[in-house]
């Protein structure tokens, strides 16, 4: 009897975006708290009290989930020191 072990290794595929797929969720909330950042914006507008500040996001995201996967624009990457 043949009982192979299916092993699924990360894979990072890069074309237009980067696809980040099959590592631990510990791994991919790291990477999404890292490419997640307070909003200058937001922070400014509120600082001086400006109307509409309360309808800016207090944070942007540099990245976004599809189905299984982790997806982000190839040069946010470079935008982040230590990714």
């Amino acid at each position: 009897m043949n009982t192979q072990k299916i092993i699924n290794y990360p894979i990072l595929t890069v074309d237009s975006v980067a696809r980040l797929t099959g590592v631990p969720d510990t791994v991919i909330a790291g990477v999404m708290q890292h490419f997640t950042i307070d909003n200058p914006e937001y922070i400014e507008a509120t600082k001086r009290k400006r109307w509409g500040a309360s309808t800016l996001p207090k944070t942007r995201k540099y990245f976004t989930i599809d189905k299984d996967a982790l997806v982000y624009r190839r040069k946010t990457a470079f935008m982040f020191e230590n990714v």
